[in-house]
């Protein structure tokens, strides 16, 4: 959802020259930019590490429905793979910037539990690296969001995401 917003921004903008998009399957694009690795365990990037430390930015949207999910099941895709994926991207490339792309109604102390889940995740996202930029997203609405709201990579996604409540 999120997701196919972002790359199909990406790939229409000029400024871009190239998107390597690492997902859990398929995006169903072709397109010159694009490079595309399908890993049913995103946060196994030993194939994309030579290109790692050439990469300006990273834009996670990767998420799932908690819908029919254990906390288990929930946890490990959402809290613990995002954890691995951010920690090995900016040990290989510490100048990397990047955005982590959230959901509205998060909080790490609710009582639901994909939004706890969800806000345990932002806070340990923001916590342990300074460089991510969390973004929750409540409406994505395409229209060009002011700089000052910190565009962290400086990209026609950034600029046409909405910017978030709270």
């Amino acid at each position: 959802m999120v997701g196919q917003g972002v790359l199909r921004e990406l790939l229409l903008d000029p400024g871009i020259v190239s998107v390597l998009a690492i997902s859990r399957r398929q995006v169903g694009k072709q397109d010159a930019k694009l490079r595309e690795v399908v890993l049913p365990d995103p946060s196994q990037l030993g194939v994309v590490k030579p290109d790692m430390k050439s990469l300006d930015a990273c834009l996670y949207c990767l998420g799932t429905s908690a819908l029919g999910m254990t906390e288990q099941e929930y946890t490990a895709v959402t809290k613990t793979m995002t954890l691995r994926v951010v920690d090995q991207l900016l040990a290989e490339n510490p100048k990397m910037r990047m955005l982590y792309v959230s959901g509205d109604g998060t909080d790490a102390k609710s009582t639901t539990m994909w939004a706890r889940v969800k806000g345990e995740t932002e806070n340990e996202v923001r916590c342990g690296h300074t460089s991510v930029t969390r973004l929750k997203v409540a409406l994505v609405a395409w229209i060009p969001a002011p700089s000052a709201w910190g565009c962290p990579c400086r990209c026609s996604t950034c600029r046409h995401v909405s910017r978030p409540r709270g």
